[in-house]
């Protein structure tokens, strides 16, 4: 099994690339959904048309953000890259949690808003576990400064907010992938 782990690394970019193929996909089938309007959750609520494809699409999103996380926690070089691995396998349970309990449902904006803030967390420690690498340090730095502007920025919708997040935690995935072995 160890072997495979080399393979967990391009896990964290295909999360990515599979969460915006179901948000592609829910678009496709609820027309109305505007980018400029919505949140994402929206994809997945009750009044949307196959809401499933969107909640059960999150679940596999899970997994490979899981397997990612094992390979953070797999190649970390100290206890605090260790704890952002855990930290982002945490994120993955909070992203399987917003397929469970859709927009409809009371904890769906803690279990979002989580999400977000323990990937963070995540990019934060990994930055500080790395702090005698000056480049991983400062990219970790301004990508967690860039999320904290996300509460400060009037975005026209959710869905914008959402995606910036989601391209800083991009971002972040290709950081992991290029620069460790």
């Amino acid at each position: 099994m160890r072997k495979y782990f080399r393979y967990f690394k391009y896990c964290g970019v295909a999360s990515i690339i599979l969460f915006f193929f179901i948000v592609g996909i829910g678009i496709y089938y609820n027309p109305a959904f505007s980018f400029f309007k919505n949140a994402f959750s929206d994809l997945g609520s009750y009044y949307a048309n196959f809401p499933t494809i969107f909640n059960v699409g999150l679940f596999f999103v899970a997994i490979l953000m899981f397997l990612f996380s094992i390979y953070m926690m797999e190649i970390s070089g100290n206890k605090m890259q260790t704890i952002a691995g855990a930290y982002i396998s945490i994120a993955s349970i909070f992203i399987s949690l917003i397929g469970l309990y859709n927009e409809n449902t009371k904890p769906h904006d803690f279990i979002a808003l989580y999400f977000f803030i323990q990937y963070f967390l995540g990019i934060i420690t990994y930055g500080l576990g790395n702090w005698k690498n000056k480049v991983k340090l400062s990219i970790s730095l301004l990508l967690f400064g860039g999320f904290i502007l996300v509460f400060f920025i009037p975005w026209p919708s959710l869905a914008m907010a959402e995606s910036y997040a989601i391209l800083l935690i991009l971002t972040f995935t290709i950081l992991v992938w290029k620069t460790e072995r």
